[in-house]
């Protein structure tokens, strides 16, 4: 029984591949005639077929059909059975003809999923990153260049080694420190400044300073 389907496909390489380009037309037609009935009477590209069957599906005579065959692209015409038919095997059929759709759709669908799932994933973190900063610009007591203050902090975060809670923690420290509360806080540094300096590293001085034993 042949595989039953209706199609034989023909991709688009073959107006480039060099095996087709020095095919004369009529071969080339020869080739799709042939490929379409091994598709149809055949099982995984190959087919068992008479001399009188092929000569027709080929349109040549009976005496030719192997050399008609040897111009044929990737076809192949083994010796004859004991009962007298050719077998017609076409290569790599299943590489250029089996329909693998389903498993492509699969696949399609899979990829869909996990890069909604990173998208989601991404949307999460710049949500997170997002709030962190609301949290830092809000303790942060100059209020000048916040969004640069924030391109710099969203950068920031790519470190591993730089913890949102090491930042607020050293933030919380230095706005009671002498630096920052002397002359109205007129020494307090920008935001954008003091992060990209990595100031919440800085030792600063306080009234009553733990530090100092």
């Amino acid at each position: 029984m042949g595989d039953n389907l209706k199609w034989f496909k023909v991709w688009t390489s073959i107006t480039d591949d060099p095996e087709f380009m020095e095919m004369a037309l009529e071969d080339i037609g020869r080739w799709v005639i042939l490929g379409a009935y091994v598709r149809k009477h055949g099982v995984n590209g190959k087919i068992t077929i008479s001399d009188k069957v092929l000569a027709n599906v080929l349109r040549c005579g009976i005496e030719t059909i192997n050399v008609t065959i040897a111009k044929l692209h990737n076809v192949l015409n083994d010796t004859k059975t004991s009962n007298y038919k050719n077998i017609v095997t076409f290569k790599n059929w299943y590489k250029y003809q089996v329909d693998d759709s389903a498993r492509r759709v699969s696949k399609y669908r899979q990829n869909v999923t996990i890069q909604d799932k990173d998208k989601d994933k991404d949307k999460d973190k710049d949500k997170d990153k997002d709030n962190a900063f609301q949290q830092f610009w809000s303790l942060f007591p100059k209020k000048v260049g916040k969004a640069k203050a924030q391109l710099r902090w969203n950068k920031l975060m790519f470190d591993s080694s730089i913890t949102v809670p090491l930042i607020l923690s050293a933030l919380k420290q230095q706005i009671t420190s002498v630096e920052w509360t002397k002359e109205g806080g007129q020494y307090v540094p920008h935001a954008t400044t003091w992060l990209n300096g990595f100031r919440w590293e800085d030792r600063l001085t306080y009234k009553k300073d733990w530090r100092d034993g």
